[in-house]
C-alpha cells in the first residue's frame, strides 16, 4: 500500500487550522480528481503538470467558484482545474489582442489568487517530480522553489502562530500576520527568496512575507 502523499497530508493539515473559524471552507473544497480525470482535462495543455501539482487536484479540485471569497489558506483561493486552465489560456489571449505584458508566460499554470494576482507552477514539456512556484502581478517572480516547500512554509506558519486564523468583527475570517516570523519560515523553506529577503530588509527597513 501507497503511503499518503506529502501534498495531501500537508493541506490537511493547513486545513485544520483555517477551518477552525471559517465553517464553510470543508463544504467548499471541490471532490479530488483521478489521475484518468487529470489527464483527460489537460489533454489539449501543451506541457506537462509535475507530479506535485497532480497530487494537489488528486486531493481537491479546487474551491466551488462561488466560494472566492473563502481563502484555502492565507491570501489563497484554490483555482478548480478546469479554471486555472481557463485562467492560462485567457492570459494567453490577452497577449495575441496586443497586451505585451511580458509577465504572460504559456508554462505558467495558476493554481491560487486573489485580486487580481496569481501563483502559478511553471510547467514543462517533459514530466517533472516538482514546479517551482511564481506570483504574478504586474511582474513575475519566483518565490518557492516548489509547491511542496511551499505549502511546508505555509504549515510551519500556521504551527507556530506566525499566521493566525482569526475573524473580524463583522464575522468574516481573516489571519493576523506575524511578518518577521513569517519571513523567515518561507526564506528558510525556500531559498530561491534570500535575495529579495536581505535587499528588502536592507533597502525597505521591512519582512518579506508577501508575496
Amino acid at each position: 500500500m501507497n503511503e499518503p502523499l506529502t501534498i495531501a497530508k500537508t493541506l490537511s493539515q493547513i486545513l485544520n487550522h483555517t477551518a477552525r473559524v471559517n465553517p464553510r471552507l470543508r463544504a467548499s473544497l471541490r471532490k479530488g480528481l483521478s489521475k484518468t480525470q487529470i489527464k483527460e482535462k489537460t489533454r489539449t495543455f501543451p506541457f506537462r503538470l509535475p507530479r506535485e501539482v497532480e497530487e494537489l487536484y488528486q486531493w481537491r479540485d479546487g474551491m466551488e467558484l462561488d466560494a472566492q471569497n473563502d481563502f484555502l489558506f492565507h491570501y489563497h483561493y484554490f483555482l478548480p482545474l478546469h479554471k486555472a486552465l481557463e485562467e492560462r489560456k485567457m492570459n494567453i489571449n490577452w497577449r495575441v489582442l496586443g497586451d505585451d505584458d511580458p509577465t504572460i508566460v504559456p508554462e505558467l499554470l495558476p493554481l491560487f489568487s486573489c485580486n487580481g494576482e496569481f501563483y502559478g507552477a511553471r510547467c514543462r514539456r517533459e514530466k517533472l517530480d516538482t514546479a517551482p512556484i511564481y506570483f504574478v502581478y504586474h511582474s513575475e517572480i519566483q518565490v518557492y522553489n516548489s509547491l511542496t516547500s511551499m505549502l511546508s512554509a505555509i504549515l510551519e506558519c500556521y504551527e507556530t502562530g506566525a499566521y493566525q486564523p482569526s475573524t473580524t468583527e463583522n464575522g468574516f475570517a481573516t489571519t493576523i500576520v506575524d511578518k518577521q516570523l513569517v519571513a523567515e519560515i518561507k526564506l528558510r523553506w525556500n531559498p530561491v527568496r534570500h535575495e529579495v529577503y536581505q535587499d528588502r530588509l536592507k533597502r525597505h527597513d521591512f519582512y518579506y512575507c508577501h508575496p
